[in-house]
């Protein structure tokens, strides 16, 4: 058997747990029984194994539906899904059973689906997880092919070449140009970023770029100075919801908003700020479609420092979101206030609209309590008024009315996280009329539609 054909059998039982997960947790939450934990320990184990079993189940049908069959999935010439000849129970005659059909065969699909089905009820992580060391071995045995002709003495030799990678080699053969240079307080190296942060008292003579030579292929590192060490190390702090955030160089000078969601990819652990787009947006950006946005800085307004690089940002008829990339040293959590922590994201329903479903914010105006709301419609269209003064339309948004005198959301909310009572992520808030009515992107659909997941 192929290396390869594993790995890609992996990654197909990944995708499908993928699935089971989804269609899971869908059904979950449509039962109060299922989505709520229970205080009691004898009720939660019961809840537990009623999920557990639900998803299992799922995960049979899934498997059998695409026929994942356990025993040939590891074959590239056993596609997935079914096809006429193995569904043809009947021949002719439409009362007598096909006797050329091979009962055999198609009893081993569906036990080979069943075994599929069972190992998918783990969840996408033991796969994404077997994924990992899959293609870490992959490269392993790859670097020791390349050097089949070496000689070790001893297994320290081999540990040590194992260890060693481009990255590493990268950083020393910068660390080794930057020593040449004097005045250098404080540098700091972004290696997937190709960027060097660098404090000096006499940056002309450093200013440029620097090459990295030999194996590397002249990989550009960019240098980016710092016009204050104190404040790039005051950056290097844990970054919450309800933080305020901004563009530093914001439109008008005036412009921000919040942080609302700390968010990973699914398929790897790149970590991300969620927000708002117009929180951050300044008149060089463009506004319509889906803008891999030049980088530029976002900071604190609060802290006064960076903490992160706008790195993508999109606007269209249903989405007004930007991922913040988070600086070296700063690290995510989704910690609220309160000692509050979203349990898992959900999307909101009709049944929420008409039992009455209250929903929470942490706004500017009141930091240290949460305001209260009520979804009143969950597919509503906003005719929003933008920084630059344009009205532009936003679909498929929760409209969420106030349950106090006070609003439910000020101006620079936008980009919040919104709880609902049972503390499920549920929306991040977009707009409002400071009065009695504002309004929030489901915030399921945005992981969903790219590839993100709630930070844990």
């Amino acid at each position: 058997m192929k290396f390869e054909n594993v790995i890609n059998a992996t990654l197909v039982l990944f995708i499908l747990s993928l699935i089971t997960e989804k269609v899971s947790n869908f059904l979950k939450l449509q039962s109060a029984r299922l989505a709520i934990s229970q205080k009691s320990l004898l009720f939660e184990t019961a809840r537990t194994r009623a999920i557990q079993k639900r998803t299992t189940l799922i995960g049979i049908v899934i498997a059998i539906l695409c026929k994942a069959n356990l025993f040939n999935i590891f074959n590239p010439d056993s596609p997935l899904f079914w096809v006429r000849s193995e569904l043809l129970f009947f021949n002719k005659d439409p009362w007598g059973l096909n006797k050329d059909f091979e009962w055999i065969g198609f009893i081993g699909i569906i036990f080979g689906s069943v075994l599929t089905g069972l190992f998918l009820s783990f969840g996408s992580k033991f796969f994404h997880d077997l994924l990992d060391l899959l293609l870490e071995a992959k490269n392993l045995k790859r670097k020791l092919a390349d050097k089949a002709d070496w000689n070790f003495d001893t297994t320290a030799e081999i540990d040590n070449y194992i260890l060693t990678n481009d990255s590493a080699e990268a950083k020393a053969k910068i660390r080794e140009q930057l020593l040449r240079y004097e005045g250098i307080e404080y540098y700091r190296i972004d290696y997937p970023q190709k960027l060097i942060f660098v404090s000096a008292r006499d940056k002309e003579k450093i200013a440029g770029q620097i090459d990295i030579p030999g194996s590397l292929n002249m990989t550009t590192f960019k240098m980016v100075f710092l016009k204050d060490k104190v404040k790039e190390i005051k950056a290097l702090a844990s970054m919450k919801p309800t933080l305020q955030i901004a563009n530093a160089n914001p439109y008008k000078n005036q412009l921000n908003g919040t942080c609302g969601l700390m968010v990973q990819t699914n398929d790897s652990e790149d970590k991300f700020i969620l927000t708002c787009y117009h929180a951050v947006w300044n008149d060089t950006m463009k506004w319509s479609g889906f803008a891999q946005v030049q980088s530029c800085d976002i900071h604190s307004p609060f802290k006064g420092s960076v903490i992160g690089q706008l790195y993508i940002g999109i606007k269209n008829y249903k989405l007004d979101i930007a991922l913040i990339k988070p600086g070296n040293g700063v690290t995510l959590s989704n910690q609220m206030p309160l000692n509050k922590t979203p349990k898992a994201v959900r999307t909101l329903t009709e049944n929420d609209v008409k039992s009455g479903t209250r929903l929470l914010i942490i706004s500017r105006k009141t930091p240290t309590k949460y305001m209260y709301g009520v979804c009143a419609n969950i597919n509503c269209t906003a005719n929003i008024t933008y920084p630059d003064g344009k009205k532009r339309d936003l679909q498929k948004l929760y409209q969420i009315e106030s349950l106090q005198d006070d609003p439910f959301s000020i101006e620079g909310d936008s980009g919040s996280l919104i709880l609902d009572e049972f503390d499920y992520a549920v929306g991040i808030l977009v707009a409002g009329d400071e009065d009695t009515t504002s309004f929030a992107m489901p915030i399921e659909s945005i992981l969903s539609s790219y590839n993100l997941k709630l930070l844990i």
